[in-house]
């Protein structure tokens, strides 16, 4: 009896960590699932005390996403140089992160105080945030890309 309850439950455990966390950030790379799922909501949801956070999260996401699309559908040469600048800026704020974990290693390996330590993972911390902010917006340009890609 306890093997079936075990099944079940495992079952159950593996189709929720499949799921990925649909947030800002998942609809931004996903558009046109955004579209679909902002249809639910009422336009004027953000001046509605009632709406829920979903529809408030969707309505922000497709007002950004709306830009985005205008701007690439408005200058495409335009909005591809945006990516080549985005792609470029990555590069240099990636050489921050290794610049930052080597300065890390170094005052770990000569001893220095926990307020130097502290200062250097902070940087560390800071220059990894700045990087993975940067690759999030590269998705979403290149989401709008794909989005209006033929085929």
């Amino acid at each position: 009896m306890k093997t079936p309850c075990f099944l079940l439950f495992f079952t159950f455990l593996l189709l929720g960590c499949g799921q990925e966390e649909k947030n800002h950030d998942y609809y931004m790379l996903h558009p046109l699932e955004l579209k679909q799922e902002a249809q639910n909501c009422h336009p004027d949801i953000l001046e509605m005390p009632q709406s829920t956070a979903k529809c408030k999260m969707l309505v922000r996401a497709m007002f950004r996403m709306t830009g985005i699309v205008a701007e690439q559908q408005t200058d495409p040469e335009a909005f591809g140089q945006r990516v080549m600048d985005a792609e470029s800026r990555l590069g240099m704020l990636e050489i921050n992160v290794i610049s930052a974990r080597e300065e890390l290693d170094h005052l770990r390996s000569k001893n220095v105080s926990p307020a130097e330590l502290k200062l250097a993972e902070d940087n560390l911390s800071k220059a990894k945030k700045a990087s993975d902010h940067q690759q999030q917006e590269i998705r979403v340009l290149l989401a709008v890309i794909g989005m209006n890609s033929p085929g």
